[in-house]
Parts: C-alpha cells; structure tokens; sequence
C-alpha cells in the first residue's frame, strides 16, 4: 500500500512539492514508503564524505572481559584490515577510535598505512600511502577520544577493497573494535610491517581493531547515508567469511552500496554502517547470567544504547545527510534474560527521540520494521515479545513520524507463517536473514527515493 503523508504529518515538509513515490517489491512483498520531506547533501565542489564506516564497540569494563584478552593484546605487530569503500574518492584520511571503556587505556600507534588491496593480504604495487597525524608518522590515540589522519592523494574507485595496516608497539589491549566483520583481516608476528606488499600473516582475525572510518574527497556532489541498527544491519548471519573479492560483502547496507553504484543518478550516495550486532535503544551491553564465555562476548561487542551513540555514529559520519533506523528487536528479545523488560510503547518512545536527534542535525530519517524470529530460542522469542514486535512495526508504519518507511518485515517474512523468516531468507537461526535474504532487503529499497531524500 503506497501512501503519502506529507500532507498530514505534524513535521512540515522541507520540499513544497508532493509527489506519490513508488517503492519497488522484493522477491516476496513491495515495501510502502510515506514521505514528509529530504536531507541534505553537500556542494557539488570537492567535499569529504565517508566511503566506509564501522561503529566501534568493547567492553565497558574491560576487567571483566580477561577471558577475552587474546585477540585484542599485541606487542610489536602489525595488524592489517581490509574494508571496501562505496564511494570513489582522490583523497583518503582514516579515523582511528579508542572511544569505548569506562577506563581505556591510551594507544600509541606507530605507523600506519592505507593502500588499494589485491587479495589475501596483498597490496597493489604502487598503492601504498604513508599516513600521518598533524604531521607526525605516530599518534597516540587519547583514553575516549579518537584521531583523524591528514589527508593523503589516492585514486580510490567505488566498491574497492582497501587495507589499512597499524604497527602496535605495546603491549597493549586494544578496547575498541569492531566483532562482527565478516572479513578476514590480518596480524603479524613482530615487527613493523605497515609497508610490506604482503604482510607476513601469524594468524587471521575477524575483527578491525581501532579503525572505525575512512573519508574520502569526492569530486561531484555527494551525500552519505547511514545504516543504523544491529546484527541484521551489521551483517550477522551465515557463519562464513570474505576473504577476497568478487565475493561480496554480506550486509543490506552493502548490497545498496552495489545497487546505488549500478545507477549514474545515485552513484554519489555513499553508505555507511553504523549497525551494532546485540544493540539495543534504550539499554547499554549488559552481562547475562549465568556468566559464560557467550555472555562475556555478547557484553563485550553489543556497545552502548543506540540514543547514546547517535550522536558519534550517525551524526557525526563525513556529510550524513539521512539515516535507516533498523533498531529495537534486541530490546524486545534480551530484556528477559538481562532485567530489563521493556513495552513497546517505551520502544516507540527511543524511536521518537532518534527521530528528533536526526532532524535536529538537518538529516532525513527512513524508518524500517522489524524483521519476523519466530523459532528462535526461548526467552528471547515469546508470544508476548512477537506482540512487542507487531506494535511497534504497526506504529513504525502508521505512525507517520518517519519522511519514509521500509518494510523490511514484509520483504522476508514467510508468506505462511508471517511470524518467521522465509526458509530462503534465513540463515538458520530464525532471527538473522541470509545472504540472499539481505540481498532482497537491498533490492526492496527504490533508488529515487532514496535519492530525494538524501539530496537536497
């Protein structure tokens, strides 16, 4: 059902023209979308956009987390991290986060380097950028702040694989990463290896350590759209990795990156995922009893609530100019097992004040309904909590709040049994979408819409 509340909503539209925008179906359902006005976008001379982005998360408290020290200690190594851009850009800068931690530690980096990647941990010759911070070749990166490198010239294509490469002298615990890459990424034995063509790998890992955005000079006119939400914007889901391309990245966000770089009228909307696997809106990380190394895990990548990372994840991304909110199914499903049960009345309320925060900052704000886990364990499935769900999905598209509405529900669910994911579009766990479910959550989404909202 299309609709166009423009007319209606208590937000004024920003555009004085209204038009009914037609949402293109996935393989199972069409999406309806209302629209209440647009975002931004920069000048059309050269600007900084993000290309990629990663919210970095840890453990509050990093004592409690000893059992997981391993991955995330070194001691003169090189780590290596491979990421894609969804823009093309002439200049690079990376940011680097040391942002999580009630009591992190500073972290001294020594050098670090961006370059195109070829595969594996591969760099192309001649692609190698030293990076440097207000001049200087090191940084120390302060206990909750985070560092911006200067710009360096590279030619970086859309949808290419990059590798940034840190020399950690340590020892150090690194507290702030991001878990759920699904990307083989690399780490050294000792020794500085920022520059190598092929960096000699001691182990692999899944995580990117510190790095959490990386901008690019844009020549055209150019905006970013944000992907905010958890595991299901994150990526979670088929426990397999990319190692190298054409495999592609499997998230939403990224399959849009791929749609919107298909289409010239699109392909300077870059897009960024802030999605956080285990956040919730309205509550930190909590540890669940009975303490296990799963629950150790779950505190240590769920990061912090969603309203109290707005600001440094959505609103503070390189020219964000509109943001999908995709959040709300883990306050619903954990609460029972953490203490805190909330009502989806309190859901709609975080949605509201996310709503609010986005158009305080000039962004447009694209709503998207929670996506059906029946099957998936007790407590976090219940008949109350799939109530929770409809209510707030019934409020996400009627409520007229948001300048659009993605109904990501009606795009994967099971036509029969509307309470679970279509066997094609589950990963096997009955809550997290398939790669080929996330491919149909991209492919629900109309391009021009998108565009309208996002650009001025």
């Amino acid at each position: 059902m299309l609709k166009d509340h423009s007319a209606s909503s208590s937000n004024p539209p920003v555009r004085s023209s209204k038009r009914l925008l037609k949402w293109l179906g996935a393989a199972v359902f069409g999406s309806s979308l209302l629209v209440a006005g647009c975002g931004g976008g920069s000048d059309p001379s050269q600007s900084w956009v993000g290309t990629w982005s990663a919210a970095p998360t840890g453990p509050a408290d990093a004592t409690v987390t000893a059992a997981l020290a391993a991955p995330f200690t070194f001691t003169n190594q090189t780590v290596r991290m491979i990421v894609r851009s969804s823009v093309d850009g002439s200049q690079v800068r990376v940011r680097l986060s040391n942002e999580i931690g009630n009591a992190p530690s500073s972290v001294l980096v020594n050098a670090a380097q961006v370059a195109l990647r070829s595969s594996g941990s591969s760099i192309v010759a001649g692609s190698s950028r030293a990076l440097t911070f207000n001049g200087q070749t090191s940084v120390t990166i302060p206990p909750k702040g985070f560092v911006l490198s200067d710009p360096v010239k590279l030619d970086v294509p859309a949808l290419a694989d990059l590798a940034i490469s840190l020399h950690l002298p340590g020892p150090i615990s690194v507290n702030s990463f991001h878990a759920i890459t699904r990307q083989t990424n690399y780490v050294s034995a000792a020794g500085n290896f920022v520059d190598a063509a092929t960096m000699p790998t001691a182990a692999t890992s899944p995580y990117w350590y510190l790095l959490s955005g990386v901008d690019v000079v844009h020549d055209d006119r150019v905006a970013a759209l944000v992907a905010f939400g958890d595991s299901i914007t994150d990526g979670f889901g088929e426990q397999k990795d990319r190692v190298d391309a054409p495999t592609p990245w499997p998230s939403w966000p990224s399959r849009l990156a791929e749609r919107l770089q298909a289409n010239d009228s699109t392909k300077s909307l870059a897009v960024l995922n802030a999605g956080i696997a285990g956040n919730r809106i309205l509550n930190d990380a909590a540890l669940s009893a009975p303490l296990s190394l799963a629950s150790l895990q779950g505190y240590a990548t769920a990061g912090p609530s969603a309203l109290s990372r707005f600001q440094r994840d959505v609103v503070g991304q390189a020219n964000a100019s509109c943001v999908v909110v995709l959040l709300g199914i883990n306050d619903i499903g954990q609460g029972p097992a953490r203490g805190q049960v909330v009502t989806a009345d309190q859901i709609i309320a975080g949605h509201q004040q996310i709503i609010a925060k986005a158009r305080s900052a000039g962004l447009s704000v694209i709503g998207a309904t929670l996506t059906p886990f029946a099957g998936f364990p007790a407590p976090y499935y219940s008949a109350d909590n799939e109530a929770k769900r409809q209510a707030v999905n019934a409020w996400i598209r009627g409520s007229k709040s948001f300048d659009a509405v993605i109904d990501f529900d009606a795009v994967v669910k099971d036509p029969a049994v509307p309470t679970q994911l279509l066997a094609s579009f589950d990963s096997g766990d009955h809550l997290h979408p398939s790669d080929a479910g996330y491919q149909a959550m991209a492919n629900s989404i109309d391009l021009p819409t998108v565009r309208g909202l996002c650009f001025k």
